[in-house]
């Protein structure tokens, strides 16, 4: 996999003077500037950027734009990848992807710079990827290491009962037999009294 990054990298820089890109310098001030779009701590995109990014990689920036306007949809997954999916990335998972959709059109014959919609829903496969590996290893997450229960607030006074000098204690406790029924099962007299109904005779 190492290998696949490093072949895709060096043919992003290599190559950079026969892509449209929206930022100007060397092979390597293009590479550090889209790093840095990693680098901020899954902080929200630009629309721009994630054109930006995608051009960098290897996409043609016309080929990009006409099929971003092509369709509300389009315009959405776009304006999704810059909300939630380019911050829950990192610039070698990118790389990797962009490497493995060059390996697919390669097969096919075919140019990925003009590959949009491929390249954009390997990209949001492999976010759902991510998202469900977190999902697992949150799942198999040891008991002991789960979060800790909240304890009782030690100033919570809600159930006591404040004394005439205002401090508080601890009211009665409250016997579980409060509640009981003791009428279940009883008849009631006309006079308000209970008495326990007959037993049915046995024929």
């Amino acid at each position: 996999m190492s290998d696949i990054r490093s072949v895709c990298i060096n043919n992003l820089i290599n190559n950079k003077q026969h892509r449209s890109v929206s930022v100007s310098g060397s092979g390597s001030d293009l590479e550090n500037t889209v790093r840095d779009l990693f680098n901020r701590e899954n902080t929200p995109w630009t629309v721009d950027e994630v054109l930006q990014t995608m051009t960098f990689f290897g996409l043609d920036a016309k080929s990009l734009e006409r099929w971003r306007k092509r369709s509300q949809e389009n315009e959405t997954a776009v304006a999704e990848l810059a909300q939630t999916g380019m911050p829950g990335f990192d610039f070698e998972t990118v790389a990797q992807v962009f490497a493995r959709c060059q390996q697919a059109k390669d097969k096919e014959g075919k140019s990925l710079s003009s590959a949009v919609a491929f390249v954009v829903k390997s990209l949001q496969r492999e976010l759902s990827a991510i998202r469900n590996r977190k999902l697992a290893a949150k799942a198999a997450k040891p008991e002991d290491e789960a979060e800790p229960a909240e304890t009782q607030d030690p100033y919570d006074v809600s159930g006591m009962i404040r004394n005439p000098n205002g401090s508080y204690r601890f009211g009665p406790k409250r016997s579980s037999y409060a509640d009981r029924d003791y009428t279940a099962g009883l008849i009631q007299n006309p006079d308000g009294t209970y008495r326990i109904a007959p037993r049915p005779r046995k024929s």
